[in-house]
This record gives structure tokens, C-alpha cells and sequence, in this order.
């Protein structure tokens, strides 16, 4: 009887006369007429009315009134009602319903869903959220949670489930999946990563962890584990197993492979890492431990194995295996290595042990002991015996050994001591006692007894012989010494004194006596000898030497004398005066020789050589080096210049050039090139990249930038621009577009879709949703809004409008 509440009156509707509390009047409210067993009254308790599925009513019997994701509902599914971590949930949703293990769980949080076996559960126990190769997985299996490094996962790999130690770990590095002798993983400990022959196993094997070269490792192979001084490393180099007196490692230390002789092993015994020679051999075996000087040692090769004075020393230095007699040994001692004639014997048995030279000893071979004055020594040296007479020894004294002639004796008798050449006794015979200076000399040298005039002694000083023309003896005037080419003499002709650098002989070459400006003798050094027009001599000024071409010549003519680069040389062809700058530089380059205007120049600028359509050279004026596409060239034709972001270069890809507000811009950007219309333009402006259906840019016209149900964009389509309400909108849903009084919106509030007749609005304006039978409609029809109990509805089923007394 208390039943005033719209949810307990539809209770009795579904015929629920156990609608004692609120859980079970909550079902009703939601709908639930089958809400019988206790645990879709605990959803509804919990406020779930969508609580159909087994596995959400699950959910409910297990409290978890927050099972709304679809991943919990799906542990409730599995029964797991302790699902409250993520990890677990998780694993339900990867469809993991054994997931009990923390093993388990926790490769669901590592997002693991594939791990079913026990080595990767291991590995998700270990924290490796990373385990996905094979080989990290088998590490896991061996129980190594360490396996981070490669070289531990390799180990894995390679079926090591011992590597522990760092060597073993190096081992699997090196790829040594053999490494289980204790040698091979000392060779890895090593960083021995080639120990793979017998012989660096060995070495390994022996401690020796330096065993780089090819040496030690021979050492090893011999069984010399000792091997650690370089001498017996060496030794081993050489191939001798058999090193090991410390004579013979001595040996090996001086570099001496071959020391096999008893000899040779004596020679490093006492240090002798030179002996080398059978020589010093030779000595080693004579005991002479002190042979290190040339000549010991050579006495030893003498067989002197008795050489210990320094005289026969000395003889043996000097290569004198004969020294026996004291005269030799004299000249020994007097340090005549030389002594192998008689003479030089002689000259020590007169104790001149100053009989270096061969004059001396020639003194001495013509009996002369006495020959102490140079003079006298002198003669001896000429071959004159004879010198007794004082002329002769005068002629000595002056050197003339060959002072046998008449004209040489004259010569002497005018003191002339310098009489050596033939020249000067030419000028004795010439009867010129007085001919002392080179050039008169000279003069005689040549035959020219008439050289008086100063010009003639002057050409004979330059060693003009051949001073007959007049050009040569002004050559000579001039001072000219070198006058010898034509290309001289010429100049000389030409009065031309100055002529000493090769550029103004050149001139003369070329026979320009007019060369005195200093551009025309650069002309001439560059051998342009047609430097004759003001152009090419400008060319020779500016240092052109290679001013050939008639482009480079107008350079010149231009003042342009940095013309170097091809394409400054194309301005000048192109008649381009002006062009200093680099862009221009640049236009010319690219073969536009019409470049005058600012935009083409800045087209050159930004390199583009393809600038001839006016749209490019456009661009070039608004500064964009990048308009390369159509796109941009296009946006340029519009005059964009303001074309920098994709969407406005996509505007001009779809031909609009007014694309200046926003919206337009954002069209372009959803690839609408059709929004033509403010509508269009208006959906673009809301985001709306999809409006093309006519309702949808029909809701962009009404304001609507919310209009993406279906319901919303049929509101449009039936010009409802006030669809706002969920009531109204759900009228569209309901194809009711005459949905404009309160009443039918209320009946869509209410869900009644058939509310067509009147008397239906008026239950809906009486706020009787419920009305579905034709009592409570009749009763609406006779405007009783109260009509909640089944009397009253029985009143209007029997037609008593007037149905208000209780009786």
C-alpha cells in the first residue's frame, strides 16, 4: 500500500511481491524483472544495471562492484575473485586464468602473455622482462638471473650452465663453446680469443699471458716455460731448444742465430755481439777479448795473434801483413800507411818521418836527404832532378813546373810568378811586361794586340771575343756582360741600357722598342707579343697572363681584373660589366644571361638555375628557396608568399588562392578541396573532417560541433538546430522530427517511441512512463494523472472518469 514510488509500482508491474528491499526495487528500477537470485541483486545493489553477462553477475557475487573494464569481468570469468592488481588483471585479460603463481603474475606485468613454460616463468621470476631470445630463456632454465651481459647469454647458448667464473664468461665472449679445459679458459682469462693450436694452449697452460708474438709461443711448443728474459724468447725465435748456457742465450741477445761454433759461442762469452766477421771469430779464438778496434782485429786476420805493440798494431791498421823488417815498422810508427815503395822505405831510413808528400819522397828516391827548402822539395815535385841553378829553382818557386820555354823563362825574368796561363805568356811574347789586369789578359787571350779603347778591354772583360759589330762593343759600353742572345743585342741596338730583366729582352724579342710602360713589358713576360691593343695590355696589368679568350680580353676591358672563376668569365661574355656580386656571379653560372632583375638574381641565389617561368621567379621574390614542388610554385602564382605549412601549399594544390582564414587552411589540411560553402568552411573550423554527408555540414551550419552521434546529425537532417537535450535528441532517434511540445519530448525521455496519440503525450505530461496498457491511457484521456492503483485503473477501464470518491 505504500507503493508511491515509480521503481515499487514497476516491481508490481513485473509481478514482484517481494519487493521488500531496496536491492530488489533497485532491479526494478534498472529494468531487472528477473532479479531473483542473490547475485543480480548485488548487482543491482552495487549499481549495475547493465548486469546481464554470467561474468559480470560473477563479478557481483564476488563484491567487485568495479568491475566495469572488460579485463576484470574477464577474471571474474576465470573465478578468480582475487583479482585486485593490475599484474593479475593483467593476465586475465591475456586469457592467462592459471595466472596464481607470483611467477606468473608477474610476466603479466612484464606484458609476457606467451609465458606458458617454466623457463620463462623463471625467467619473469628472475625480473627479466626482456627474456624473448632462446638463449636469454635458457639462462633462466640454468637459473642464471645474472644472465645480462651477452657474453653470459652466449654462455647459455653454447649449453654453459657453469659459467660462473670471468674466464668461462670470456670464454663464451671469444665464441670458445669448447672451453672446458682449464688451459683454454686460462688462454680466455688471458684475452687469448685465438688459443685454438696445441702451442698457445701450452703457453697458457705455462702462466704466460704475454704470449703475443710468434716467439714465445715457439718457447712453449720447445717446453721453455721460462722463457720470460727477450734473450731466450729469441732464442726460440731462432729455433734453438737448445739455449741454455748463457753464452748461448748471450747469443740470442746479440741477434746471433748461427752461433753453433765453439768460436762464435767464445765471441759472445766475452760480449763481442759484433762478431760477425771470421776476423773478429778468428780473434775470439786467439783469447783476444779486447779486439774490438779495427786494427787488432785485422791483426788476427793477419794471423799476428801475437799484435800487441802498438807499431805492428799500427801495421796491421794500414794493411801491412809484411811489417817484419824496422824500417817497415818505422813507417809504421811515423804513421805511413803508404810505405810500400822502396822510396817511402827509404825516407824513414833517413828519418823523415814527414815524407808525406810525394815531392819529399821523390826528393828522397833522387838521393836528395837534404831536401828541407820548399823550393828545392818543389823542384823535385816538377820531376827536376837538375835544380841546382838558381833560375830554375826561381821557376820552381813560382810553380812553373813547366818552365822549359823561352817565353815562360821571359816571364819568370819579369817576375811574373802568376805566368800560368797561356794568355799571360801570350802577353809576354806580346812584349806587354806590363799586363797585369784580366780584361788585357783576356785581350791576349783572344789574340787582340790592339785592345786599347776602353770598350774593346771591356767586351774582352765580359769575354766578348767575338766583339766586332758595333751593338756588341755598345753591349759592352753599356755594361751589358750577358749581351750573348740577338734578343740583347737588339735591346742595345735599341739603346734600350735597362735591358736586364728577361720580360724587357723579351720585348726586344718581339721587337717592341716602345716597352717602357710596365704593363707592356708584363705583356711581354707573358709572351703575349700582340699586346698591342689597350684591352689585352689592361689584361697583362691585372695580371692575366692568360688572357687569350676574347670573354676574358672584355674583362679586362671591364675593369675586371678578379675574373678568374669560368663564371665571372661568363659575365664578361654576356656583356655583364656589373657583375660583383656572387648572385649574379651565380646567374651567369647558370647560363642566364638576362638576369637584371632582383627577383631573377635572388632566384640565381637560392641556386635555382631553372628560374625562367615568372611563378618562380616569384617565388624568388617572397624568398622562397624551396619552391621546388608545383604545389608551392602554384602558391607563389597566387601570390602567397606566406605559403610556408603544408596545408596552405596543399590550399594551392587544390587551386584555392583564397585560402587565407584558418578554416579554409584546415579544409586543405583534411584534404577537402570542395569547401567552397561557409558551411563546409564551418566544419573545418569545428574539426569536423568527415562532413560530408549534407546533415553532418548541416550541423556545422547549425553551430553543431558536437554532432558526431548519429542521432545528433539526424536532429540536423530534420532542422532541429535546438537539439540539445538529450530528450530531443533521442526524438531524432525516434524519427519524431515534430518533436516540439514538452509532452513528446518527455514521451522520448521516457522511451516511448509510439507516442502518437494523444491521450500517450498526456500520460507522458502526467510523467506516467509506464503508461503502456490501455487502462492507464484511458485514464490519462480522462485526465487522471493519479492513477497509480489498480482501482483507480479499473475506474477507467470501466469508463468512470468521474472515478475520485474512495467508495
Amino acid at each position: 500500500e505504500d507503493a508511491y514510488s515509480q521503481d515499487v509500482i514497476l516491481c508490481c508491474k513485473y509481478g514482484r511481491e517481494d519487493a521488500c528491499s531496496q536491492d530488489v526495487i533497485l532491479c526494478c528500477k534498472y529494468g531487472r524483472e528477473d532479479a531473483y537470485s542473490q547475485d543480480v541483486i548485488l548487482c543491482c545493489k552495487y549499481g549495475r544495471e547493465d548486469a546481464y553477462s554470467q561474468d559480470v553477475i560473477l563479478c557481483c557475487k564476488y563484491g567487485r562492484e568495479d568491475a566495469y573494464s572488460q579485463d576484470v569481468i574477464l577474471y571474474c570469468k576465470y573465478g578468480r575473485e582475487d583479482a585486485y592488481s593490475q599484474d593479475v588483471i593483467l593476465c586475465c585479460k591475456y586469457g592467462r586464468e592459471d595466472a596464481y603463481s607470483q611467477d606468473v603474475i608477474l610476466c603479466c606485468k612484464y606484458g609476457r602473455e606467451d609465458a606458458y613454460s617454466q623457463d620463462v616463468i623463471l625467467c619473469c621470476k628472475y625480473g627479466r622482462e626482456d627474456a624473448y631470445s632462446q638463449d636469454v630463456i635458457l639462462c633462466c632454465k640454468y637459473g642464471r638471473e645474472d644472465a645480462y651481459s651477452q657474453d653470459v647469454i652466449l654462455c647459455c647458448k653454447y649449453g654453459r650452465e657453469d659459467a660462473y667464473s670471468q674466464d668461462v664468461i670470456l670464454c663464451c665472449k671469444y665464441c670458445r663453446e669448447d672451453a672446458y679445459s682449464q688451459d683454454v679458459i686460462l688462454c680466455c682469462q688471458y684475452g687469448r680469443e685465438d688459443a685454438y693450436s696445441q702451442d698457445v694452449i701450452l703457453y697458457c697452460k705455462y702462466g704466460r699471458e704475454d704470449a703475443c708474438s710468434q716467439d714465445v709461443i715457439l718457447c712453449c711448443k720447445y717446453g721453455r716455460e721460462d722463457a720470460c728474459s727477450q734473450d731466450v724468447i729469441l732464442c726460440c725465435k731462432y729455433g734453438r731448444e737448445d739455449a741454455c748456457s748463457q753464452d748461448v742465450i748471450l747469443c740470442c741477445k746479440y741477434v746471433r742465430e748461427d752461433a753453433y761454433s765453439q768460436d762464435v759461442i767464445l765471441c759472445c762469452k766475452y760480449g763481442r755481439e759484433d762478431a760477425y766477421s771470421q776476423d773478429v771469430i778468428l780473434c775470439c779464438k786467439y783469447g783476444r777479448e779486447d779486439a774490438y778496434s779495427q786494427d787488432v782485429i785485422l791483426c788476427c786476420k793477419y794471423g799476428r795473434e801475437d799484435a800487441y805493440s802498438q807499431d805492428v798494431i799500427l801495421c796491421c791498421k794500414y794493411g801491412r801483413e809484411d811489417a817484419c823488417s824496422q824500417d817497415v815498422i818505422l813507417c809504421c810508427k811515423y804513421g805511413r800507411e803508404d810505405a810500400y815503395s822502396q822510396d817511402v822505405i827509404l825516407c824513414c831510413k833517413y828519418g823523415r818521418e814527414d815524407a808525406y808528400s810525394q815531392d819529399v819522397i821523390l826528393c828522397c828516391k833522387y838521393g836528395r836527404e837534404d831536401a828541407y827548402s820548399q823550393d828545392v822539395i818543389l823542384c823535385c815535385k816538377y820531376g827536376r832532378e837538375d835544380a841546382y841553378s838558381q833560375d830554375v829553382i826561381l821557376c820552381c818557386k813560382y810553380g812553373r813546373e813547366d818552365a822549359y820555354s823561352q817565353d815562360v823563362i821571359l816571364c819568370c825574368k819579369y817576375g811574373r810568378e802568376d805566368a800560368y796561363s797561356q794568355d799571360v805568356i801570350l802577353c809576354c811574347k806580346y812584349g806587354r811586361e806590363d799586363a797585369y789586369s784580366q780584361d788585357v789578359i783576356l785581350c791576349c787571350k783572344y789574340g787582340r794586340e790592339d785592345a786599347c779603347s776602353q770598350d774593346v778591354i771591356l767586351c774582352c772583360k765580359y769575354g766578348r771575343e767575338d766583339a766586332c759589330s758595333q751593338d756588341v762593343i755598345l753591349c759592352c759600353k753599356y755594361g751589358r756582360e750577358d749581351a750573348y742572345s740577338q734578343d740583347v743585342i737588339l735591346c742595345c741596338k735599341y739603346g734600350r741600357e735597362d735591358a736586364y730583366s728577361q720580360d724587357v729582352i723579351l720585348c726586344c724579342k718581339y721587337s717592341r722598342e716602345d716597352a717602357c710602360s710596365q704593363d707592356v713589358i708584363l705583356c711581354c713576360k707573358y709572351g703575349r707579343e700582340d699586346a698591342y691593343s689597350q684591352d689585352v695590355i689592361l689584361c697583362c696589368k691585372y695580371g692575366r697572363e692568360d688572357a687569350y679568350s676574347q670573354d676574358v680580353i672584355l674583362c679586362c676591358k671591364y675593369g675586371r681584373e678578379d675574373a678568374y672563376s669560368q663564371d665571372v668569365i661568363l659575365c664578361c661574355k654576356y656583356g655583364r660589366e656589373d657583375a660583383y656580386s656572387q648572385d649574379v656571379i651565380l646567374c651567369c653560372k647558370y647560363g642566364r644571361e638576362d638576369a637584371y632583375s632582383q627577383d631573377v638574381i635572388l632566384c640565381c641565389k637560392y641556386g635555382r638555375e631553372d628560374a625562367y617561368s615568372q611563378d618562380v621567379i616569384l617565388c624568388c621574390k617572397y624568398g622562397r628557396e624551396d619552391a621546388y614542388s608545383q604545389d608551392v610554385i602554384l602558391c607563389c602564382q597566387y601570390g602567397r608568399e606566406d605559403a610556408y605549412s603544408q596545408d596552405v601549399i596543399l590550399c594551392c594544390k587544390y587551386v584555392r588562392e583564397d585560402a587565407y582564414s584558418q578554416d579554409v587552411i584546415l579544409c586543405c589540411k583534411y584534404g577537402r578541396e570542395d569547401a567552397y560553402s561557409q558551411d563546409v568552411i564551418l566544419c573545418c573550423k569545428y574539426g569536423r573532417e568527415d562532413a560530408y554527408s549534407q546533415d553532418v555540414i548541416l550541423c556545422c551550419k547549425y553551430g553543431r560541433e558536437d554532432a558526431y552521434s548519429q542521432d545528433v546529425i539526424l536532429c540536423c537532417k530534420y532542422f532541429r538546430e535546438d537539439a540539445y537535450s538529450q530528450d530531443v535528441i533521442l526524438c531524432c532517434k525516434y524519427c519524431r522530427e515534430d518533436a516540439y511540445s514538452q509532452d513528446v519530448i518527455l514521451c522520448c525521455k521516457y522511451g516511448r517511441e509510439d507516442a502518437y496519440s494523444q491521450d500517450v503525450i498526456l500520460c507522458c505530461k502526467y510523467g506516467r512512463e509506464d503508461a503502456y496498457s490501455q487502462d492507464v491511457i484511458l485514464c490519462c484521456q480522462y485526465c487522471r494523472e493519479d492513477a497509480y492503483s489498480q482501482d483507480v485503473i479499473l475506474c477507467c477501464k470501466y469508463g468512470r472518469e468521474d472515478a475520485y470518491s474512495q467508495d
